[in-house]
Order: structure tokens, then C-alpha cells, then sequence
């Protein structure tokens, strides 16, 4: 009884060290050295509790933060200019709130969320240069609204064949080219 008990002490001691929770209200990256200072600053850190901001002109990829497997909150991706997709998400496999793109120019496609399978939230483009959802072939879930408002560049959605079930309101607005 005594070996049973011990085992599962070390179980749970064990389960808990190879996901560690961080972060538990916002975090703001604005430039490209604190998306590189990631690992550093939050070593361990696999699941993300609160929400990540992602903006500015000189963030050009996500590559230190392919230690994250869950975002508890939202990803925004507000007004950048040089980000092209997710790439660096690479093991990112759940969201609990929303994925917003908005004013991402340069924004190319999805790629970097190919193990994605929910967003609990809405997903929402607006005003983005990305001219496909290549990259959420993995996506099955958005428990919110799926919107696109206002992306010239995207003509089709080839890339999200998973998907089967939208919980809130598919909208389509101003996207000329699809």
C-alpha cells in the first residue's frame, strides 16, 4: 500500500513538471528580443494562462516560443508589419479564448499552427494580408464566431478542411476575393 501511495505521489510530481503553467494574466510582446527573451524569462513555461499580445513593427517570427502547447486565453495579433505566420507555435494544440488577427499586414498564412485542433473563442481576421488559412489543418473546433473582414488577399479557405463545428456566427464582410 505504502509502494502505491509513493508511486502516485511521484505521478502527480512527475505530470506536473512537464507542464508548467506561466503567465496567468497577459503578456505583451512588442518586439522581437522579448519573444526571443521567452524561454529564458519563463523556462518550463508550456502553457500559457492568460492572454498573449502580439505587436509591433519588428517582430518577424515566433520561433522562441515553441516550447507552448496551450494558450488558456486569446492571441492577438494587433498592427504588425514584418510577422509572416504563427511559425513557432509549432506545438501550440489549444486555445481557450480567441485567435484575432487584426491590421496584421505582411501576414502570409497559418502555418506554425498546424497542431491546432481548438480555439474556444472566435476566430477573427480583419484587415489582414494573409491569403490563406494554410497552416490549421488540424483545426476541428471554434467554439465562438469565425469572422473575416476585410482581407483583400484571401481566396479561399483551403487549409481548414478539418473543421467541423463553428459555436457562434460564421460572417464574411468585405473580402472581395473570396
Amino acid at each position: 500500500m505504502k509502494y502505491l501511495l509513493n508511486f502516485c505521489i511521484a505521478l502527480l510530481l512527475t505530470s506536473h513538471a512537464q507542464s508548467q503553467t506561466c503567465i496567468p494574466t497577459a503578456i505583451v510582446f512588442t518586439t522581437q528580443a522579448q519573444v526571443n527573451a521567452f524561454p529564458a524569462n519563463y523556462p518550463g513555461c508550456t502553457i500559457i494562462s492568460g492572454n498573449v499580445g502580439i505587436t509591433g513593427s519588428n517582430i518577424t517570427n515566433l520561433d522562441s516560443l515553441i516550447q507552448v502547447t496551450r494558450i488558456d486565453g486569446s492571441i492577438q495579433v494587433l498592427n504588425t508589419t514584418a510577422l509572416p505566420n504563427f511559425s513557432g507555435l509549432d506545438n501550440l494544440e489549444e486555445i481557450g479564448g480567441g485567435l484575432i488577427l487584426n491590421n496584421a499586414q505582411g501576414f502570409v498564412n497559418m502555418t506554425g499552427l498546424s497542431n491546432l485542433t481548438t480555439i474556444g473563442g472566435q476566430l477573427n481576421l480583419e484587415n489582414s494580408t494573409a491569403s490563406s488559412f494554410s497552416g490549421l489543418g488540424s483545426l476541428t473546433s471554434i467554439g465562438g464566431q469565425f469572422r473575416v473582414y476585410a482581407c483583400q488577399s484571401l481566396t479561399s479557405f483551403n487549409g481548414i478542411n478539418s473543421l467541423e463545428t463553428v459555436g457562434g456566427e460564421f460572417r464574411i464582410d468585405y473580402c472581395l476575393n473570396l
